[in-house]
């Protein structure tokens, strides 16, 4: 009923690591370049407020995101001090107990 074909179409290789570090060092992304526009005089278009408005919206956009990564360096932070004064109270009792035990002997 179905009869398997003699011309297979070999699937395409995957690229290797060095031809992927090719391409990365390659690619490059072009941002278009806006007016930042801030404050608007009192004879303003529409345009002219639109152009505020998005910036507004782009500034609140990039402090949402640095106020998201200052909380999670906060949390790094926070942990590593746990871990620091976990570890120096382990140091205390050994030496605690390391000079009692040589005030024994």
């Amino acid at each position: 009923m179905f009869k398997k074909n003699k011309n297979t179409i070999q699937p395409p290789t995957s690229p290797s690591v060095n031809e992927l570090l090719e391409d990365i060092g390659t690619f490059h992304v072009e941002r278009p370049v806006t007016s930042k526009t801030r404050s608007l005089e009192t004879g303003h278009n529409l345009s002219e407020w639109w152009k505020s408005f998005e910036t507004f919206v782009e500034d609140i956009e990039d402090l949402t995101s640095i106020h998201t990564e200052i909380n999670g360096y906060k949390l790094k932070l926070e942990s590593a001090k746990l871990d620091v004064e976990t570890k120096s109270k382990v140091i205390k009792n050994d030496v605690g107990d390391n000079l009692k035990a040589a005030d024994i002997s």
